[in-house]
């Protein structure tokens, strides 16, 4: 993850603070593994062809992962593009944000980067991936 992403899991804006922490009774779950972690800083090799790509908007630390294969380029698009109806490809010069942002202007530049991208865009909390690609 992104050590952007970490400094904002450790102190979210108000709406976000549900999903970085836990009910009062128990941690949050990326608390226990926080010692673990090993933040990145920017666009980052991870393995040969798995690119982590900096998409911020969504929150600050936002990323994606640029995947080569042998078949293209393909953008697991995190954050930034929830579902194919946010993401309408090429021939749709306005993509649409979900609703949920801490960064208006960075989101729409992530955005815009992913055009220039040549890469099949995933989006990250879409069922129909699973109906478009076939997977194992």
């Amino acid at each position: 993850m992104q050590r952007r992403e970490l400094d904002y899991a450790r102190r979210p804006v108000p709406w976000h603070r549900a999903q970085f922490e836990a009910a009062a009774d128990r941690p949050a779950a990326w608390r226990a593994a926080e010692a673990n972690l090993q933040p990145i800083e920017g666009e980052t090799e991870l393995a040969p062809g798995v690119t982590a790509v900096t998409l911020p908007g969504h929150t600050p630390g936002s990323q994606g992962v640029l995947v080569q294969t042998d078949s293209g380029r393909y953008l697991i698009a995190g954050d930034c593009v929830y579902l194919y109806e946010n993401w309408a490809g090429d021939d749709q010069v306005e993509h649409i944000a979900i609703g949920l942002y801490t960064d208006l202007v960075a989101y729409d530049e992530s955005l815009r980067k992913i055009e220039t991208m040549d890469c099949e865009v995933i989006p990250s909390h879409d069922f129909a991936v699973v109906r478009r690609h076939r997977f194992g």
